[in-house]
């Protein structure tokens, strides 16, 4: 048995959102359960049952109409914030089992336990799973390994697998053993490599589980994909190369998007949607204390109505500063377009249900004292209906103000 220099645990929720809906009844145990995305238009979250059935994420509802009701699935609309009020109760009970914990995610954790014996680690992964169940209702997995990437492979492996009983430590394994394990896990399922990086390793250099991974040159590897799947290779060796986040990094970029579930043909409608969206992204921006530097809009019709016109467009403008003051503190769009074109029914590719959003990429480095950022136009053509944003794109105090108007 070998002690390895860090040992890392995470802790991965099982089907998070249908676990949450599940602590609040009880008769849900088991049945199947999917959460839906926001207007109820795809799979998001599936329990174990439901994926059983052969139902995949981000699936559309109406492709599986008829295997919902042959099988009694019950359908949830998506409730996020007591998602994350879930969430935060789980990391709150993690936070007391390591000195060191990294959120990774809304229902991911990586947990220090450095500090617990060897020979306790196992014993140590159950009371963490029990003590979250008790506390919070939600089922967990643990995997413990010496690297980041290995306790990803053991969460993997212990969520398909029973006899595990939902911890599995690979600190005690054999290399072999281990090599044993990575040769059944498929390229395409390592954490941080990606479909992108799958296909490349698969089809130029004939890679495709972990194991063959693990024993490639890692400066070649450096040389022909990138540092990031450098490390990848060095921690499948169980070499740390990934530490803890233990302060989360600002996010790069912050996007609110949305399906709609029922067609909309009145320009009204969109405008009201994206001003709602800008007013949630700049929440975001607010909320993790960055600047906007650039902003994108998008809007489509809907991809799985082959017999409808399509029509998908987007535009991206970089802010520039300005030294004129903010003249609102508040997210919102205010529309100014031509009455002829302000209803949507002339234009085919819009009479039916789709989606759109609105994002910003945060500004990166030092954070500026607050100030306004500069008005820009933004023509929105190849739109159906000709839109701009003019003279009205402006930050003051982390706040964002978009105005919609008509290019004449």
């Amino acid at each position: 048995m070998r002690r390895m220099h860090t040992i890392v645990a995470l802790i991965d929720c099982n089907n998070f959102y249908c676990s949450c809906e599940r602590v609040f009844n009880a008769a849900l145990r088991h049945r199947p359960v999917i959460v839906l995305s926001n207007n109820d238009g795809c799979v998001v979250a599936r329990s174990n049952e439901v994926k059983a059935l052969g139902v995949k994420m981000g699936q559309p509802v109406f492709e599986i109409r008829d295997l919902i009701e042959q099988h009694d699935v019950v359908l949830f609309s998506s409730n996020y914030p007591l998602y994350a009020d879930m969430s935060a109760r789980v990391m709150g009970t993690l936070a007391s089992f390591a000195p060191r914990a990294e959120v990774y995610s809304i229902d991911e954790a990586f947990l220090d336990v450095s500090h617990i014996r060897p020979e306790c680690l196992d014993a140590y992964g159950h009371e963490i799973r029990e003590t979250v169940w008790r506390l919070t209702g939600i089922p967990v997995s643990v995997g413990i390994a010496s690297t980041k990437t290995l306790a990803k492979v053991a969460n993997s492996v212990v969520k398909h697998n029973l006899r595990y009983q939902g911890v599995l430590n690979l600190t005690p394994c054999t290399e072999e053993e281990l090599d044993e394990l990575l040769a059944s896990l498929a390229i395409k399922d390592v954490w941080g490599i990606g479909p992108r990086y799958a296909h490349r390793l698969q089809a130029s250099c004939n890679i495709c589980t972990a194991k063959e991974l693990k024993y490639t040159n890692e400066h070649w590897i450096r040389k022909r994909f990138s540092v990031v799947v450098q490390r990848t290779v060095l921690e499948l060796r169980g070499i740390a190369c990934i530490p803890l986040e233990i302060e989360p990094k600002p996010k790069q970029g912050i996007m609110t998007a949305k399906s709609f579930g029922r067609p909309v043909e009145s320009l009204v409608e969109l405008e009201e949607a994206i001003s709602t969206y800008a007013a949630r992204a700049a929440e975001k921006l607010r909320d993790q204390g960055s600047v906007a530097a650039c902003i994108s809009i998008f809007i489509q019709t809907n991809p799985f109505k082959a017999d409808a016109s399509q029509y998908a467009g987007s535009l991206t403008r970089v802010l520039p500063w300005s030294r004129r003051p903010a003249r609102n503190l508040a997210a919102r769009f205010q529309p100014s377009l031509p009455k002829p074109d302000r209803h949507l029914s002339a234009h085919p590719a819009f009479q039916g249900d789709g989606s759109t959003g609105i994002g910003f990429i945060p500004l990166t480095g030092s954070r500026p004292p607050p100030r306004p950022l500069g008005s820009v136009h933004l023509p929105l053509r190849p739109f159906p209906v000709s839109w701009a944003l003019p003279q009205a794109v402006e930050y003051y105090d982390r706040s964002v103000t978009i105005s919609l108007s008509a290019d004449r």
